[in-house]
């Protein structure tokens, strides 16, 4: 997928290093968090990213790891409609030529991903959890 014009809102430990981002650094925005706080739950950004939008953009792109694009896909719905902010939301296309076991990094930053058995024992709770009570946990 080739962008034109691009504005990326992402937490802090998310890098751009593609060729689509060279040049572009100055259009990211990065969610506010703490320097010690952990990566921020995914409703959490989704409802920032949807201030961010609302009135900006009439279509987003989300990007997420491909095990995580369903609930990324899932938050970031809920969050916009939360928010009364009509933008059409559609995953990133280029994301099905990548490998699901390709996203796992026992070396990165997040404990979380660093295989594919903590991603989704973790997931299964997520995804499994009431929304009411899960959007209570993503605060």
């Amino acid at each position: 997928m080739h962008f034109n014009s691009i504005l990326v809102y992402t937490q802090n430990d998310i890098q751009f290093i593609g060729a689509e981002f060279q040049d572009r650094q100055d259009g990211i925005t990065y969610f506010p968090q703490g320097a010690r706080e952990e990566a921020p739950p995914t409703l959490r950004i989704a409802r920032g990213a949807a201030q961010w939008a609302r009135g900006r953009m009439k279509r987003i792109i989300v990007v997420a790891a491909k095990p995580h694009l369903p609930r990324a896909l899932r938050d970031t719905r809920a969050a916009f409609k939360e928010a009364v902010v009509n933008i059409r939301i559609e995953p990133w296309s280029d994301i099905a030529y990548t490998s699901y076991n390709a996203w796992f990094d026992p070396k990165g930053t997040q404990i979380r991903a660093a295989s594919r058995g903590h991603w989704e024992r973790r997931e299964r709770i997520l995804r499994g959890m009431p929304y009411f009570l899960y959007r209570i946990v993503a605060k």
